[in-house]
């Protein structure tokens, strides 16, 4: 399973897709009304690198982003 990074929220203001193994998620928090943080492991050559990104969206989209975060982590650590 992949996850792309900006793909939701929509409005995240990372600039580009980023697609890694759901399990290279390392963690994902809401800050604030409007503040996504997510930490991953990417493929850099023959290293996994750890890569911190963070985006804003609409304070309305608070709670579409707040089940996204924990429906990623149960992906990611439940295997759900």
């Amino acid at each position: 399973m992949f996850i792309n990074v900006s793909a939701y929220p929509n409005y995240c203001a990372i600039g580009r897709a980023i697609e890694t193994p759901i399990k290279n998620v390392l963690w994902a928090e809401v800050e604030g009304n409007d503040t996504l943080h997510i930490s991953l492991l990417r493929r850099k050559k023959k290293h996994l690198i750890p890569h911190h990104y963070k985006g804003t969206f609409p304070p309305k989209e608070l709670e579409r982003v707040k089940t996204w975060t924990i429906t990623l982590f149960r992906a990611a650590y439940e295997g759900e």
